[in-house]
């Protein structure tokens, strides 16, 4: 999450600054610390369990919860195949584990559809889409691009998590995007803009 956060403020902040050649020279050392990553995770015991949760006895890096949470959602994707309608609100997700039947996919998007079908997803996407093409047309706005920035990170992490499932981060988000987008550019808050 950090590391979608530090990419998008960077390119954000040099968003007319980029060149081609930065942008390939940018890249070329994103892999090469990806890389060196990879090589420190395979010869420090303690970095591969803290990044990639698996210990130096596995055969692999993602055995353990990185693969649990693939196989998760793949289940998840899977019932939603099977019922692309929906089950209805609350029988998939943390929710479920009160029920019969926990059905616990390790993405949100994928209890979205699991509960409201593919097209209550749909809809949620659709709604998403637009509240963040609106923060991004007021990028100008302090305010608006932090809260637009925010909101990319923790739909990214929404791939691997229940991330807006947790009610106080998601009131806090969906509050803030609604009074950016709600607001006019007045004077009071151009002062609070930081040049």
């Amino acid at each position: 999450m950090i590391a979608v956060f530090v990419v998008l403020l960077g390119a954000v902040a040099y968003e007319k600054k980029i060149s081609l050649r930065r942008m390939f020279v940018s890249g070329v050392g994103v892999v090469l610390a990806l890389l060196a990553l990879l090589f420190a995770a395979f010869s420090i015991p303690s970095l591969r369990l803290q990044v990639f949760h698996s210990s130096p006895q596995d055969t692999s890096l993602t055995t353990g919860s990185t693969d649990d949470h693939l196989a998760a959602t793949a289940a998840g994707a899977e019932r939603v195949l099977a019922d692309p309608l929906g089950c209805g609100a609350g029988c998939a997700g943390p929710a479920s584990v009160y029920g019969d039947e926990p059905r616990i996919a390790e993405s949100y998007y994928v209890q979205v559809a699991e509960e409201y079908g593919v097209v209550g997803l749909g809809v949620w996407l659709v709604l998403f889409v637009v509240v963040m093409r609106g923060l991004w047309a007021r990028r100008s706005d302090r305010l608006a691009l932090w809260v637009f920035i925010c909101g990319v990170t923790i739909g990214v992490v929404g791939l691997l998590l229940h991330i807006w499932s947790d009610d106080p981060l998601s009131i806090t988000w969906w509050l803030l995007a609604g009074a950016v987008l709600a607001s006019q550019n007045t004077p009071e808050r151009k002062l609070l803009k930081t040049d």
